[in-house]
């Protein structure tokens, strides 16, 4: 009788104790958003950082993100949505966090990575006009990043080959054609993250 008695108290503890951190780990997330709300990202930071040191959670490292994103932390903003995509989440999940992730890699001007993010976020939602939008603004903007290291590079070699290269006054979008230079500066990407989940 003693004995089950203590395997009954053990029980009610433990059950009571992994409560509790569950209690804790959501109240941090749910601290975290009011903060983000309100635009008070260290607060937001600190309390999602508190969630995820208390057990791994998909919606803290998404809403981290989020919060390293309005602070102009892009690197550590893709880190954040980059371990949400490395992960089994939902789709829906998923494809936000690609999304984000193809908004941050865009600010760092990394426009091959930025495009295969909005690829992957297509993939998992491909209703989201906003991802296609981005895509197709991701694409253009890879292909003027190309056309730029190739005119570099081309100015380089006729600078090695003896004395000056010619200086170039070649506008940004020069090898694209005029529609598609004009439809680029039209598009602009909506740069936008994803709300806190």
């Amino acid at each position: 009788m003693i004995a089950k008695n203590k395997i009954l108290i053990t029980l009610l503890l433990l059950s009571s104790a992994a409560t509790i951190n569950a209690q804790t780990k959501e109240s941090h997330i749910r601290q975290g958003n009011r903060a983000y709300n309100k635009g008070d990202y260290t607060v937001a930071e600190t309390e999602y950082k508190s969630s995820l040191d208390k057990k791994y959670n998909d919606k803290a490292q998404f809403n981290l993100g989020n919060v390293y994103y309005q602070q102009k932390k892009y690197e550590d903003a893709a880190s954040s949505y980059q371990s949400v995509t490395d992960r089994n989440v939902p789709e829906k999940m998923g494809a936000e966090a690609y999304y984000n992730l193809g908004n941050s890699l865009m600010e760092q001007q990394k426009y091959s990575e930025a495009f295969y993010a909005f690829k992957n976020s297509l993939k998992l939602n491909p209703e989201d006009e906003d991802a296609l939008y981005n895509l197709e603004y991701a694409r253009q903007k890879m292909i003027m990043q190309q056309q730029q290291q190739q005119l570099s590079l081309l100015t380089q070699a006729q600078g090695a080959q003896g004395g000056e290269a010619e200086e170039t006054t070649e506008p940004a979008g020069a090898g694209l054609s005029a529609e598609s230079a004009e439809q680029l500066t039209a598009l602009g990407g909506s740069g936008k993250e994803r709300p806190a989940i």
